[in-house]
């Protein structure tokens, strides 16, 4: 089972949608599960996956908000593969995802060194103009948009032709309320 932990943003499929319409469908895959990874696991055994879901229960936090805020690419402008939705930095989301990354090590998982949170909207495959599809992405109005964060969820990815299919396994709601 290929497996990542990763706040479940479905709430927000209909404002991705929009986006994700105005970058076209040209020379892109684009996204249909909107989420956003705190920690690629990989391939695991079923067996690993119950102490996987134990380990996440006991990861607390209290219920935060968000705030998606621009756009931009994977690995950089010159070389476009990822076109990304970014999220204003947050120390609690920062915080949800190192301890989320200590309670997977703690289970032999690689500790995520660089997070980058951000939704990834489109995969590039083939640019014919560049420059045009650039300035179309940069020219994305993304609204400030602010999205409650409750639970974080423990999805299966299966690869698929038309793309990855992600499946929730388990969901680990907030220990506490915010203030």
């Amino acid at each position: 089972m290929r497996l990542f932990i990763a706040l479940d943003l479905h709430s927000i499929n209909t404002y991705l949608d929009t986006l994700r319409a105005s970058i076209g469908q040209e020379a892109v895959t684009l996204t249909k599960d909107a989420h956003l990874t705190l920690q690629f696991l990989g391939d695991v055994t079923p067996p690993v996956v119950d102490q996987i879901e134990t380990a996440l229960a006991d990861v607390p936090f209290s219920t935060f908000s968000i705030t998606l805020a621009g756009t931009g690419f994977f690995p950089d402008e010159e070389r476009p593969r990822v076109v990304w939705l970014g999220v204003e930095h947050n120390d609690v989301l920062i915080k949800l995802q190192k301890d989320i990354s200590v309670a997977m090590r703690s289970l032999g998982f690689e500790q995520d060194r660089r997070f980058h949170p951000h939704i990834t909207l489109a995969r590039i495959r083939v640019l014919g103009n560049r420059d045009a599809f650039l300035e179309k992405v940069n020219g994305l109005r993304a609204e400030k948009v602010r999205v409650p964060v409750e639970t974080f969820a423990l999805f299966e990815s299966t690869l698929t032709p038309s793309g990855p299919k992600h499946d929730v396994i388990g969901i680990f709601p907030s220990s506490r309320k915010a203030n």
